[in-house]
This record gives C-alpha cells, sequence and structure tokens, in this order.
C-alpha cells in the first residue's frame, strides 16, 4: 500500500533542493544525509513494514552520526559516536524486537544531541561568540532540535497506543507531533540551503 504524505513531499523537495543549491565539496555530508532521508522516507512509502522497520533501524545510527559530524568537531564526535555505535548495535540484539531498538537509539541520540547542543551554547556564550547565534551554522546545528524532542517524547515511552491517540476530533497525537517537528525540521534545512546559496553568490 502506498503511503505517500506531506512529509515524503518535503523531504524529497528538500533533497532536490540541496543538490540545486549546495555545493558538494562544502556541503557533501549534509546532501548524502538528505539522500539517505529519502530512501528511508519512500521505503516507507512503498515497502512492507518489516523492510521499512529494518532499514529505518540503521537509518537512525548513520542519521544520527552523521548529523553528529556535520556539526561538531571530531575532538566530540569521536568520544560521543564509538559509544553510541556500540549502544545501538547492542540494541539491535538485546532489544524486544528492531522497533523498539530503533526507539530506544533515537531517543537516546537525541539526548546526547540535545546535551552536546547546550554544552556547545554555553561555551558559545562563555566566550561570547554572539555571532555564532546568528550565523548560517548554528541554523544548521539547531535545525533537527525539535525534531529529536518531539519524536523522543513519543519513542521514550515505548507505547504503541501513545501513537493512536486522539487528542481532539480526528487528530491523532503521533500525527500531530510528527507533522510538527518534520515540518519544523526541513523548513530550517530548506532555510539553510537558501542562505548558503545566497552567501555563495552574492
Amino acid at each position: 500500500m502506498v503511503d505517500f504524505t506531506i512529509i515524503s513531499f518535503f523531504v524529497i523537495i528538500t533533497f532536490i533542493h540541496s543538490i540545486f543549491f549546495l555545493r558538494w565539496k562544502r556541503n557533501g555530508i549534509l546532501i548524502s544525509l538528505l539522500l539517505l532521508s529519502t530512501v528511508t522516507e519512500i521505503t516507507r512509502t512503498f515497502s512492507k513494514q518489516y523492510i521499512f522497520v529494518l532499514i529505518y533501524t540503521y537509518f537512525i545510527i548513520i542519521f544520527w552520526l552523521k548529523f553528529l559530524f556535520l556539526v561538531f568537531n571530531k575532538k566530540i564526535f569521536l568520544p560521543i559516536a564509538i559509544p553510541f555505535s556500540f549502544f545501538c548495535f547492542t540494541m539491535i540484539f538485546v532489544a524486544d524486537n528492531l522497533l523498539n531498538a530503533a526507539f530506544y537509539m533515537f531517543t537516546v541520540g537525541s539526548i546526547i544531541y540535545i546535551t552536546s547542543f547546550i554544552v556547545l551554547s554555553f561555551n558559545v556564550l562563555k566566550i561570547e561568540n554572539f555571532n555564532l547565534f546568528l550565523s548560517n551554522e548554528f541554523l544548521l546545528i539547531i535545525s533537527p532540535i525539535f525534531f529529536f524532542i518531539g519524536l523522543s517524547f513519543l519513542f521514550a515511552f515505548g507505547s504503541k497506543s501513545l501513537f493512536k491517540e486522539k487528542i481532539f476530533g480526528n487528530i491523532y497525537l503521533y500525527n500531530l507531533i510528527n507533522y510538527s517537528v518534520n515540518l519544523i525540521y526541513y523548513s530550517l534545512i530548506n532555510l539553510y540551503i537558501y542562505k548558503e546559496y545566497k552567501r555563495n553568490h552574492v
């Protein structure tokens, strides 16, 4: 069954946007990250659930590591990435199923990223490098924050019934959060792409 949503459209459009307006030499990791997101979304749209869950599980590992590498230097990246990778592959074997493993990995990865972001922000404030907060690089750093917080709120409980919880009318809690955080995330990524293109063509 084909399940093409507005999120699917947004993911694909953002990837196409990046291809035409970003330079691979400077933004290759971001482009490859968006390609990964696009492939995963297409898989979700057209494949059976168990195939998607398998791909999504590994997507989370690669997505999180790529994003961490994208925004932080190696001194921060390696000490975090190595134990997180070990945790992820351990969860694949010890969790009840791959879907729960994916939930745990996403939640832990989000906590680590948000914590790293807070530490980075305090360090920037400490050295009074306020220009960083206005930079395009910082826009890229903050782009997944709401995405991580929103989906972690759902995944952390590991309850499928929470996904089907109606908050008003026929609107489900999962749909509201999922659509909202994806809209914010990809809007910020597209804004980054636009500003990056504009900066390179002044």
